[in-house]
């Protein structure tokens, strides 16, 4: 799925990286054969990734995403980490969605002090929505 150049950038992306990145994909139906594909190349290429498909239900997983399919970050302790994606990443959203899984793998977060400061600050849970359009 990947072309070789796109396979050594992923590859050059998670070198270093020491923590195991989790995703979960939320499913309504079957996954994206594509997807799955893709998946199952990028744990090929990065062996800290897990991924753990399983059907959405809707009463027990509303607190981790609002509705299906989504694809979920996982924490080290197998825990939602709060990055999570409506649909499957792909076009744009596919880039996106391996750089925070690398940001994972590192254990960094990429937001300047002023905006670590804020969220330090913050004293209930607000949600970020990010919406995107192929143009």
């Amino acid at each position: 799925m990947l072309r070789p150049e796109d396979r050594k950038a992923v590859e050059d992306m998670f070198a270093g990286g020491e923590r195991e990145v989790g995703v979960l994909v939320l499913t309504q139906g079957e996954m994206p054969e594509q997807f799955r594909d893709v998946l199952a190349e990028l744990g090929e290429l990065v062996p800290l990734l897990r991924v753990t498909q399983r059907p959405w239900d809707e009463a027990a997983d509303t607190a981790i995403s609002e509705r299906a399919p989504a694809v979920v970050l996982l924490d080290e302790a197998g825990e939602p980490s709060g990055v999570r994606f409506s649909g499957y990443p792909g076009g744009y959203e596919f880039g996106i969605f391996v750089q925070d899984l690398a940001d994972a793998a590192h254990g960094r977060v990429e937001l300047s002090p002023d905006t670590l400061s804020f969220l330090a600050d913050l004293d209930q849970s607000i949600a970020i929505k990010v919406f995107t359009t192929p143009t």
